[in-house]
């Protein structure tokens, strides 16, 4: 695994608690090691956090979480691909909603942009980030006003979004990361984040373990979520109601790297439906990745903790690089996983022996 020494968060426009960094080795010199030049250093590295993706200097940014829109008139959504984990979390209605965590890649446009619950609150809560919505439930605008979290409502600030006119309301709010980070500025919020938590990645050329995986299902009602692992990309491709998930600001397929589903429990909360959703009552957890799965726990100290996922031996789900994304399954919410390709080299030597 790459190692990382604690770091300043720095700025990089690009795609639950440690230290960002960077490894930095100086050569001996020439009295101790007459082949090296004098003066030589190693080169230094940088990588996030979020995604062990290299990156060219430290990252500066404050992490943003951004409430988007997942009903289907709302996608293709813009800037998912640029967010380093995203949530997808049950919302009323079983219109599931989208969380992006924005960090090492200020998004050009993001959205469409919806309201907040108290669970999403919870979810910007855990990374101290900027909560970015459009108005919410009565619960979570009583809980944004208490201060425990930076927000931005586009209610009161419409000013840092617009509306894509090629879209229609609600579905079309959008708002963009150099919005974003100037009403940090502008209400004298802190623009960077301190102390970003280190995701546990696997080594270079390590494998995952686990069952070998290559279909995963997580079905809301007006969300059915299939994940293909493509092993020539080392990737899962993601399709939503039979349609390939894309993001409409390139129209390119999302790179998903991993997949982690957090089983929860939630109750309607009001005579609106919405829910309630203790995030930090722990239950089960599943971590899809390299084409393997591993089952495992959740839990959460309190609402000031990072979550933590830890497989059945009690260690903590180790990702590959790249983005992820977690599925909050509740009752509602449909898992199933499988191995294709097992059931295919079946077939064909069953298909060889009948022959």
């Amino acid at each position: 695994m790459k190692k990382l020494l604690a770091l300043s968060v720095g700025m990089l426009l690009l795609l639950c608690c440690a230290g960002c960094g960077a490894q930095q080795v100086a050569g001996d010199d020439t009295q101790n090691d007459p082949g090296t030049p004098d003066n030589a250093v190693e080169e230094i590295h940088y990588y996030n956090p979020l995604t062990n993706m290299e990156v060219e200097q430290p990252i500066s940014n404050r992490i943003l979480a951004v409430s988007i829109d997942n009903h289907p008139d709302a996608r293709p959504q813009y800037g998912v691909s640029d967010a380093d984990i995203v949530y997808e979390v049950p919302a009323e209605g079983q219109i599931p909603r989208l969380i992006g965590i924005f960090y090492g890649t200020v998004p050009q446009q993001v959205g469409g942009v919806r309201s907040a619950r108290p669970y999403i609150v919870d979810i910007a809560r855990e990374w101290d980030a900027l909560m970015v919505h459009c108005g919410g439930s009565a619960d979570a605008l009583n809980y944004l006003s208490r201060g425990i979290v930076d927000d931005l409502n586009e209610i009161a600030y419409g000013s840092y979004f617009w509306r894509d006119t090629s879209r229609y309301a609600p579905h079309n709010l959008m708002t963009s990361g150099e919005n974003l980070y100037k009403f940090l500025s502008d209400r004298g919020y802190s623009t960077v984040s301190e102390n970003v938590r280190q995701l546990t990645f696997l080594a270079d050329n390590e494998l995952a373990a686990g069952e070998k995986i290559d279909r995963i299902q997580v079905k809301y009602m007006w969300a059915d979520n299939v994940y293909i692992y493509d092993r020539s990309l080392g990737c899962y491709n993601r399709i939503t109601d039979d349609e390939p998930y894309v993001d409409a600001a390139t129209g390119a397929p999302l790179r998903i790297s991993n997949i982690i589903v957090q089983q929860v429990k939630s109750y309607i909360a009001d005579s609106m439906g919405h829910l309630s959703i203790d995030m930090c009552a722990g239950g089960e957890a599943w971590l899809f990745t390299g084409g393997r799965m591993q089952h495992g726990t959740w839990s959460r100290a309190d609402l000031d903790s990072p979550t933590i996922f830890l497989d059945d031996n009690g260690n903590e789900f180790r990702l590959n690089t790249g983005q992820t994304w977690i599925e909050i399954a509740d009752g509602d919410t449909s898992l199933s996983y499988e191995n294709t390709a097992d059931k295919e080299t079946s077939q064909e030597n069953n298909g060889s022996a009948a022959e």
